[in-house]
């Protein structure tokens, strides 16, 4: 589910920490762990090996639902799609 890089989503962490990694894979490596009230930029959107959707920030790939779990981790809070004049919201 990729989304076009004229898009850009802004995050909020929900949970009480959320882990990164570098990879859309499961096994990938953890770059960091944001804590609840960060807010990220995300770039694009798609779904990881196990299916699970993801977004990629510039700390890495940041699930939408906790592993094993169905509660989201993060909430989307704007959209912006990007022209030459600058960003209109979506």
């Amino acid at each position: 589910m990729a989304v076009p890089e004229q898009i850009k989503f802004r995050l909020l962490v929900t949970a009480d920490t959320v882990v990164v990694k570098e990879t859309l894979d499961e096994s990938s490596p953890r770059t960091c762990k944001l804590e609840r009230g960060t807010i990220v930029d995300a770039y694009e959107r798609s779904c990881g090996t196990s299916g699970m959707l993801k977004y990629r920030t510039k700390h890495g790939w940041v699930p939408y639902f906790r592993s094993g779990a169905a509660e989201s981790v993060i909430e989307v809070i704007d959209l912006t799609r990007a022209n030459p004049k600058g960003g209109d919201r979506v």
